[in-house]
């Protein structure tokens, strides 16, 4: 398990990819509006900060990253001297 806490103006670029991403449009809007329906032992939920995560069945929770993030989030776990998960 990975905690991580993102500063705002990374939340709301996740949030403004979410509106853009064609997989996580729909599901981010009904997460957010309190429509979205589990299905197949999956769900989809919006937290407080309006970051979507996606639970599979017991387990915990996982930050959904919409397409638009994905360099960035790959940028911080792969190159950041601070954050990465290993080194180089």
């Amino acid at each position: 398990t990975l905690l991580v806490d993102l500063q705002s103006d990374i939340k709301a670029a996740f949030v403004e990819g979410y509106k853009a991403d064609l997989y996580f449009r729909d599901k981010w809007t009904k997460a957010v509006e309190g429509g979205a329906q589990p299905f197949a032992g999956q769900c989809f939920l919006a937290g407080a900060d309006q970051l979507l995560y996606m639970r599979i069945n017991d387990e915990m929770p996982k930050l959904c990253v919409p397409k638009s993030q994905v360099p960035f989030v790959l940028a911080q776990v792969h190159d950041s001297p601070w954050d990465s998960a290993h080194e180089g």
